[in-house]
């Protein structure tokens, strides 16, 4: 069902007829950048608020999936009211509007007092909850575990910075805290921009290559190998998905040093011109799958394998969100290491579906390692081991994504229920609070 939102919602008196003939598509405005400059047209596509601002886009799944946006999907909107509008994220909208260049990208400036919006009310997908930041209570205790933390949310840009990412990094945070007393100094949170969403958490570096590396630096020049180094990351990543609904396949680098398990991908096998140039005859080369920082930066799973390398714990835990996270394994597992990822590496990660404002996987890991609800204690001892974690987790997840563990130093992931292929003993043994 189409609504006609009248102007009175944003508290203005006057009619709203639209302009005649189909409203243009995001990638059409995108593609012809002076045709459309300057102009006045109707354009279609979903309302999400991300970054701390309002865009259109072409599909809500790009919104959920934790890969970035292409370019050519979505389009920056000024005008709206956040007050006004709360209701209607989520919604397929057709508004009209000047296209502007506004921070060197075209943005579509809507102007309520004269200009049209309709919103199909029939395809909202999302509510309200999208845009919310996630709000707990910090209590850290007077005597600290001795063990450190790394928790790593980049973001891409502004346009894929979504707030769902802050509350994953927060919800894991107050957890690490308030369940298993780490020490909020010996926390290391890499966020987005360097500045918070609020002041719950503290951010201690912007999400840049170089912070990354320092981190891992000063992790490496304090903990033991008596102490255990609980690393997780969350928001976008790359690799190659051979089975892209987008049409894109490869958000990674291709692979330069050989490391990568898959020799590349045939175009003849897989049925598909990954390169565009008109034929079937080319192969896709084998690619790194790549963690997304900020400013667009990406950091190499080749180069995080090295930050890792270089520090000496007794055990080292790492939880990863993104997108293609399974690809990761390969280059991360090694002795003492326990890898539980969203999904394989061929594979996109999502948004939580029914859970609220957060990452699919990332909640189900927070709620198993949640020592107040022990559902994830299967063998009912008290502690929740990452091998429980997992298990928990993989079946409480209800995305279209297959999480994969590592625990046994050999780089091959495995899906639920573990024990299985050689994986679980290590990590059965293995706590948060080791």
């Amino acid at each position: 069902m189409i609504i006609l939102i009248a102007l009175n919602l944003f508290q203005y008196q006057k009619n709203i007829e639209l302009s005649e003939g189909f409203p243009h598509t995001i990638s059409e405005i995108k593609a012809s950048r002076e045709t459309f400059l300057g102009k006045k047209v109707t354009v279609e596509g979903y309302l999400v608020k991300t970054g701390g601002e309002y865009f259109l886009i072409q599909s809500f799944d790009l919104f959920l999936v934790n890969t970035p946006m292409p370019e050519d999907q979505y389009l920056p909107m000024r005008g709206l009211d956040i007050n006004k509008t709360r209701d209607l994220v989520g919604g397929l909208i057709r508004v009209k509007g000047t296209i502007i260049e506004d921070k060197d990208q075209l943005t579509l400036d809507f102007d309520p007092t004269t200009d049209p919006f309709e919103i199909d009310l029939s395809k909202v997908k999302f509510y309200a909850y999208i845009m919310e930041y996630f709000e707990i209570e910090i209590r850290p205790f007077s005597i600290f575990s001795a063990n450190y933390a790394v928790l790593i949310s980049g973001g891409a840009n502004q346009a894929n910075a979504h707030s769902r990412y802050w509350n994953d990094l927060k919800l894991v945070y107050s957890i690490l805290v308030n369940n298993y007393s780490y020490n909020p100094d010996r926390i290391i949170v890499i966020y987005k921009n360097g500045v918070g969403e609020d002041n719950d958490m503290p951010v201690d570096f912007s999400a840049t290559t170089t912070n990354v590396a320092t981190a891992f630096q000063n992790v490496a020049g304090n903990i033991t190998n008596q102490q255990t180094l609980f690393v997780f990351t969350t928001n976008h990543g790359g690799g190659f998905h051979p089975n892209d609904p987008f049409g894109n396949y490869n958000y990674g680098i291709n692979d330069a040093n050989g490391d990568e398990p898959e020799a590349g991908y045939s175009e003849a096998v897989f049925g598909t011109d990954f390169n565009n140039d008109g034929d079937l005859l080319d192969m896709q080369p084998a690619v790194d799958e790549v963690l997304n920082l900020y400013y667009n930066q990406l950091l190499l799973d080749d180069d995080l394998a090295t930050m890792l390398n270089n520090i000496n714990s007794n055990r080292t835990i790492v939880v990863m969100e993104q997108c293609f996270s399974g690809g990761f394994i390969s280059d991360l597992s090694g002795p003492n290491r326990v890898i539980l990822t969203a999904c394989h590496e061929e594979e996109f990660s999502w948004a939580a579906d029914t859970e609220g404002n957060f990452d699919e996987f990332a909640f189900h890991f927070a709620e198993a390692i949640n020592t107040s609800d022990m559902r994830a204690d299967s063998d009912s001892d008290g502690e929740i081991s990452m091998q429980e974690a997992f298990n928990f987790a993989s079946q409480n997840d209800s995305g279209n994504e297959q999480p994969q563990y590592d625990d046994d130093g050999d780089g091959v992931g495995h899906q639920q229920p573990i024990p299985n292929g050689g994986d679980g003993p290590f990590g059965d043994t293995t706590y948060l609070d080791t």
